[in-house]
């Protein structure tokens, strides 16, 4: 039978707690926010639409409102409103009470939250908890029956599942092995609200990859990917691999994994590098890490061995949203670049920071760091594929960058509108080859605009362009500019529709001027884009490749022409008259 949830009898931190599990098991990409100075009006925050968010403000309140309790929730909605509006796109605020609130109390939050204009303000009260937690009975269980201890109990008989069985042998262990574990990992399964558990026997050896894979790390990325793998060698050159998956992104928030190693690398190496930066920034290290495993707990972590390993670090902080608009101002040509998703990771020192954010077109990433113990600043700029973005949103960034490298500006990161955060950098760490890219693909952009007036088809950045499509774009956009574009020509076949026209007055044995009309097109991303326009092409002197064609040549015949004494074609907008 399920255990009821008793709100009264709950101590107000389980209220908030439990509460918290429930919505984000449901909304697994949702986080808690841990609040610094204040929370914002936020006790959860979910994604939803795109950029926007439905955030929860979660009261431990079991009866009716007192005055001191109507208050508290008026200045949680009052620093909502003035801290996080202005920062946070917002579709829906929710109050969360183990209470059903009554009409008055409901005309009173609505009186509250009236001029916010958001999309919806609600109150989810006690009977829709109960609702919510009857559908999840593994999680009540956890907190009010005896879950946990069960759980615990499960993974110890997990851990001594993949140890050798008497008296079975060859294939009957492996059957015997594989039934037993897989039944353990479905109980874990049905009473672990936190996690879920793959268990797999294979032929295999422990080594490097697997032992890497054995290692703990913090969360990073979505309730899909692994948080925990454990691999344990059995009879006759077999494995058993337990995987553990969390089922929300806060999970390791209501059940952590601990264990307790040493890490050590050699100076000026890659992992003594990484290491530095994960202590200093909490920036993840992308290889493993050398370690000495000298404790370990669980559940839900499977407790690897004590002794030499290779682990994988998961970020030291969850990056969170720093609750700054912030740009990138260029001097002197002042262009400013918007920068967004910005996110924040703190090293395990205390005393750096480290900020990321990209611009609206994710063309480039930001990432400042910025060390007080040391006094350290620095600025990096990393290039990203623009391929399937409108131009007009990368065309901006593409001009500051261009800006930035090509001469002696300076950059500055910036509060949106507001003031400097640091004085200006001329020295930013970034791809020797950033000037030259971004100079290429603003031409491209601006040239794609200048095309897009005149076509339905839309022109996004292209995922990749040669040469020859590069400059085609270049000068079809001159030509519906209104410039002649002049090129060296090497020869071209042309479809014969009037003898005459490719005769001229030499008779086919001599120079003769040329022109054709063409509608204009493009070709890139292996589709070709026909525009509105006509283009002429005039060749002032054009022979036959093959003289001894030219007597002969028919309305319908193909022939090859080649430049005469002119090695140059002009290309110029048609006017009809």
């Amino acid at each position: 039978m399920m255990a009821r949830v008793n709100w009264e009898l709950m101590p107000g931190e389980t209220v908030e707690e439990f509460v918290a599990a429930l919505l984000l098991l449901e909304q697994p990409r949702g986080n808690i926010i841990t609040p610094s100075r204040g929370d914002r009006g936020i006790d959860i925050r979910i994604p939803v639409d795109g950029n926007r968010f439905d955030i929860y403000q979660v009261k431990r309140f079991t009866r009716p409102l007192s005055a001191k309790q109507a208050a508290n929730i008026e200045n949680s909605w009052n620093e909502f409103v003035e801290k996080t509006l202005p920062r946070l796109a917002v579709r829906s605020w929710t109050l969360v009470t183990p209470w059903n609130p009554t009409n008055e109390r409901l005309e009173w939050l609505e009186g509250l939250t009236a001029d916010a204009g958001l999309d919806e303000v609600t109150w989810l009260g006690r009977t829709n908890l109960d609702v919510r937690a009857s559908q999840n009975s593994r999680l009540v269980d956890y907190y009010f029956g005896d879950g946990r201890n069960r759980t615990e109990a499960l993974m110890a008989q997990a851990l001594a599942g993949a140890q050798v069985l008497p008296g079975v042998e060859g294939e009957d262990l492996l059957a015997a092995i594989g039934v037993r574990q897989r039944a353990l990992a479905e109980a874990l399964d049905e009473i672990d609200p936190f996690y879920r558990y793959v268990s797999e026997i294979r032929p295999g050896r422990l080594g490097p990859l697997e032992e890497a894979d054995a290692g703990f790390g913090a969360l990073a990325g979505t309730n899909s990917e692994e948080c925990t793998v454990v691999a344990r060698e059995i009879d006759d050159g077999y494995l058993w691999i337990l995987r553990v998956y969390p089922r929300c992104e806060e999970s390791f928030r209501f059940r952590p994994v601990s264990t307790t190693v040493t890490l050590a690398a050699e100076p000026g190496t890659p992992e003594h590098n990484a290491l530095r930066r994960f202590v200093t920034y909490g920036v993840a290290p992308e290889m493993p890490m050398p370690a000495r495993i000298i404790r370990a707990e669980g559940p839900p972590g499977v407790a690897p061995p004590l002794g030499e390993a290779l682990i994988r670090i998961g970020a030291a902080s969850t990056p969170q949203n720093s609750g700054l608009d912030l740009e990138l101002r260029i001097e002197p040509s002042g262009r400013v670049v918007e920068l967004i998703n910005i996110e924040q990771t703190r090293g395990l020192d205390g005393q750096g920071i480290r900020l990321t954010g990209t611009d609206r077109a994710g063309a480039i990433e930001v990432e400042f760091l910025a060390n007080n113990a040391d006094n350290i600043a620095q600025l990096s700029i990393t290039p990203h594929d623009v391929g399937g973005q409108p131009p007009r949103l990368a065309l901006p960034t593409l001009q500051a960058m261009e800006d930035l490298f090509s001469g002696s500006s300076s950059i500055t990161l910036a509060a949106a509108g507001g003031p400097a955060l640091l004085p200006p950098w001329n020295d930013v760490d970034h791809d020797e080859d950033l000037e030259q890219r971004s100079r290429t693909w603003a031409q491209l952009a601006t040239a794609l605009m200048e095309l897009q007036h005149h076509t339905l088809a839309s022109l996004a950045m292209p995922y990749s362009v040669s040469s020859s499509e590069y400059h085609q774009i270049l000068d079809a956009a001159a030509i519906v500019r209104g410039e002649v574009v002049e090129d060296e020509w090497e020869g071209v076949e042309v479809h014969v529709t009037d003898p005459k026209a490719v005769t001229g007055a030499s008779g086919g044995d001599g120079e003769f001027a040329l022109m054709v009309i063409r509608p204009l097109t493009i070709k890139y991303d292996g589709r070709t884009v026909t525009f509105d326009k006509r283009f002429v092409t005039h060749t002032p002197t054009a022979r036959y490749a093959d003289p001894a064609v030219a007597s002969g040549v028919q309305a319908g015949d193909v022939v090859r022409l080649v430049p005469g004494s002119n090695p140059y074609v002009t290309r110029r907008l048609y006017q009809s008259d």
